[in-house]
């Protein structure tokens, strides 16, 4: 695998190149009729990311969570960026480079069976598994798999799982059989990303890709905590920022409710939330090499914390546009709505904390 390092003029350049994209690729998706965008403009979305080198691709290997950086404290800035818009964009794009990583990752020097079993479809092939607290990878002996993420009929899955042996890492052909597959179709927030139960076949019928597949979900399990994480800290950042202008420009009682003392407490306690939220991630530490157990506590600790700071901060942005903060005109009631279910994902906080619990206790 290779990995560049980036000086800080590069890291600004592609942190400006978010800022130009979601201001001129995300912003567009969002100011149509429907509350949560435009889905039709999805894979616009996407192609145009390609074009930008935002999307991680096997031809970009410098898009988000690519393989050419040398840590992922970027890829984390650039998510936030993209979630300042639409945290339901940033996820796609979060769950493409995160899949599209493993894959290379888990294939190893089959790097080029990496890139034509993963350049079939531009959206993301399913990465499937599941972290316990003691640092080991979930069994289920039915074989079923949940996942977050676009769906392409052509797609490779990249699947785990687990027996007495250890943890064993499968890459399907395309159109593997599928058992069962159930969809689920409304969901609070994010709703242009599909949710989808699946059941398949025993796995004997996979390829058997040879690698470290414990250590390798680990990777997975840390990353996807991180990013998610990060694109709550976007979402209350856009809430905020939305709630300043807004508070800016509404008068009553003969000046804008910015200079109002009940409003300015508002605001003032969603940036001190929002400045707390991003200690904390910037706090934890990429590790450069294996992932331990207590690693995986940090990213836990840092999803579980993160997480109810920025809907709190979304939620005091809102109640600074009293009722009309309710109604879908302002956009600022889908800030909320999309950080509550990332509040939600990748693990409740009361299985978050028991996870902790177990993870301290060995």
């Amino acid at each position: 695998m290779r990995s560049f390092t980036l000086d800080d003029e590069d890291k600004e350049a592609f942190r400006q190149l978010a800022v130009r994209f979601a201001r001129q690729t995300i912003a567009p998706f969002l100011k149509a009729e429907y509350s949560d965008g435009d889905p039709s403009m999805i894979p616009e979305i996407i192609k145009q990311g390609m074009v930008s080198g935002l999307w991680f691709t096997p031809e970009n290997s410098l898009g988000i969570w690519g393989d050419d950086h040398a840590d992922a404290t970027l890829s984390l800035e650039l998510l936030s960026i993209l979630a300042e818009y639409c945290a339901a964009t940033a996820f796609l794009f979060h769950t493409n480079g995160l899949a599209l990583r493993m894959a290379r990752t888990a294939l190893g020097a089959s790097i080029d069976q990496a890139n034509i079993a993963l350049q079939q479809d531009p959206y993301s092939p399913p990465l499937l598994g599941e972290f316990t607290g003691n640092g080991q990878i979930k069994a289920r002996a039915d074989f079923t798999w949940y996942f977050t993420t676009l769906i392409h009929p052509d797609a490779p899955w990249l699947l785990f799982h687990s027996d007495n042996n250890g943890t064993n890492v499968y890459l399907t052909e395309q159109k593997p059989h599928i058992i069962n597959e159930e969809s689920t179709r409304f969901r609070l927030g994010l709703r242009n990303i599909t949710l989808h139960h699946i059941r398949f076949d025993s796995p004997e019928k996979f390829q058997t890709i040879q690698c470290d597949g414990a250590e390798l979900l680990r990777q997975g399990w840390y990353m996807h905590w991180l990013g998610i994480a990060a694109m709550g800290i976007g979402a209350a950042r856009g809430a905020i920022k939305e709630a300043q202008h807004y508070t800016q420009q509404r008068y009553q009682g003969g000046t804008t409710i910015d200079k109002h003392d009940a409003v300015s407490d508002l605001l003032t306690q969603s940036l001190q939330k929002l400045r707390a939220a991003e200690a904390l991630l910037n706090n934890t530490e990429w590790p450069m090499e294996r992932i331990s157990v207590q690693k995986m506590s940090d990213a836990m600790r840092a999803r579980a914390e993160i997480l109810p700071l920025c809907a709190a901060a979304v939620t005091d942005s809102l109640q600074t546009f009293g009722g009309y903060g309710y109604m879908e005109d302002f956009g600022i009631e889908k800030r909320l709505r999309d950080v509550v279910t990332l509040k939600s994902m990748a693990g409740s906080s009361i299985y978050l904390k028991r996870m902790l619990r177990e993870t301290m206790e060995l």
